[in-house]
């Protein structure tokens, strides 16, 4: 899951540490929410585990999940934007520079879970 955190964090242009601090700063927190979704439905967690992956309780993970739903629905450029994350993150073609980041091996589940939202 650190690939993940590692691929989203850098999509939002935030650093991989902000992901796990308390700062309600919006770019934080989306970028935070986001990866909380990815996890939950990509990665197939519970709300407890991707709550306490990020040091938070199962309802804020829950939270988190129903806000990018509600965003991802009803604001295009929200979409827009985790439509290019979930597409760049399966296809393992961008790497972050400098990170040593490479295709991590969620990329099958990814692609799998994508095939079987179609």
């Amino acid at each position: 899951m650190t690939d993940l955190i590692k691929f989203t964090a850098f999509q939002f242009g935030i650093d991989e540490d902000e992901m796990f601090s308390t700062t309600r700063v919006q770019a934080v927190c989306n970028a935070r929410q986001v990866c909380m979704y990815f996890m939950r439905v990509y990665g197939y967690l519970s709300f407890r585990r991707v709550g306490k992956y990020f040091g938070k309780d199962h309802a804020t993970a829950m939270h988190a999940c129903n806000i990018v739903k509600r965003h991802y629905e009803y604001e295009k450029k929200f979409k827009v934007k985790v439509d290019k994350i979930v597409e760049a993150y399966a296809s393992g073609l961008l790497l972050i520079p400098d990170t040593g980041w490479d295709a991590p091996e969620e990329v099958t589940m990814v692609e799998e879970r994508l095939i079987d939202l179609q």
